[in-house]
């Protein structure tokens, strides 16, 4: 649907309103054949340069609401203004929450930037374009992170911090493909990544016994960590074909050895660290030990508040239960 602009003839100075449809049409005033881009512009230019200004003030101070505005007004007189675009896509990305991240919007505004930007500038503006997703996904993953750990022991925290990840992750991909040679870009796929599989050890302050909170971890489902390895292993492939000294983190997973930690009254005993390495060396390596640390992180939290509330059942514990673990472990860890 065309809509009626105001314009200026740059060659007579006629005022006219033209349809901003068609990219041509004749002046009624001296026949002239005008650009109706031009034309616009030629009417609204002090306001365009007003708005330029005022937008990158607000920008400058951090205001991304107020630049979004006067990038909106400016595309109302110029629709084929990319650095308007441009910063109307970025101001977007700024002002994203956790409860929505403004991606989609984002995204648009940027191809829009391309779609009118000289092809001797498309390369720079893609490089920029790929900074400020990267730059804006990261932003908006801290936020989620902080979110976490201050409100791990609630309810759905950790889903809904799931959640956000996934939507960061989409987001740095989408700045990939912009910028495929970007290795930072490509680490903070993988960060992200193995941040979730990795997961979260954490003390739920609304579960305690005499005070004292039960530790807990946060884990993603055997199904979606096949599914994040996946895109370590194929993001990892392209960052070793760019940095071939690239070599590749191990993934930690968060723990807590719940029995052996209220056994020996402290999560940094000897203990305790040897039965983490054997499982996350070992048992996390075959179907059966997996079965069992889903089993003991499902019931490991009530023998364990058991245990740390009597010390009879500390000191069997540790007899028949931690003692013999450890010497185990022991084994299989010499023969590695």
């Amino acid at each position: 649907m065309a809509f009626f602009r105001e314009a200026k003839c740059p060659n007579c100075g006629g005022e006219l309103r033209i349809p901003d449809d068609k990219t041509t049409v004749k002046c009624m005033y001296c026949s002239s054949d005008i650009v109706v881009r031009q034309a616009i512009q030629i009417a609204g230019g002090a306001n365009i340069e007003n708005f330029v200004n005022l937008a990158q003030t607000a920008k400058d101070a951090g205001n991304y609401e107020e630049a979004y505005g006067y990038y909106t007004k400016i595309l109302e007189i110029d629709p084929g203004n990319c650095e308007a675009w441009f910063g109307k896509g970025e101001s977007a990305g700024w002002t994203s929450t956790l409860r929505q991240f403004r991606l989609p919007e984002m995204i648009t505004a940027f191809q829009k930037a391309l779609d009118c930007t000289s092809s001797d500038k498309k390369q720079e503006l893609t490089t920029r374009i790929a900074d400020t997703i990267n730059s804006v996904a990261v932003a908006y993953y801290k936020l989620a992170k902080n979110q976490l750990k201050e409100y791990i022991s609630l309810d759905n925290t950790w889903s809904e911090y799931l959640e956000h990840c996934s939507v960061v992750i989409q987001a740095v991909e989408r700045a990939h493909e912009y910028a495929p040679n970007d290795k930072q870009i490509l680490e903070n796929i993988i960060f992200i990544c193995k941040d979730n599989i990795e997961g979260v050890a954490y003390d739920d302050r609304y579960d305690t016994f005499e005070g004292i909170p039960t530790p807990k971890v946060a884990r993603v489902s055997q199904e979606y960590e096949a599914t994040l390895r996946k895109k370590i292993e194929i993001y990892e492939a392209k960052l070793k074909q760019l940095d071939p000294s690239y070599q590749p983190a191990k993934i930690k997973k968060a723990s807590t050895c719940f029995v052996a930690t209220a056994t020996m009254d402290d999560a940094t005993h000897p203990f305790v660290l040897i039965l983490q390495e054997f499982r996350d060396e070992f048992l996390t390596k075959a179907k059966s030990g997996r079965a069992f640390i889903n089993y003991y992180y499902t019931y490991g939290p009530y023998f364990a508040s058991l245990i740390r509330k009597n010390k009879m059942f500390r000191f069997l514990s540790l007899i028949f239960i931690v003692y013999p673990s450890v010497q185990l472990a022991k084994v299989f860890i010499k023969k590695r």
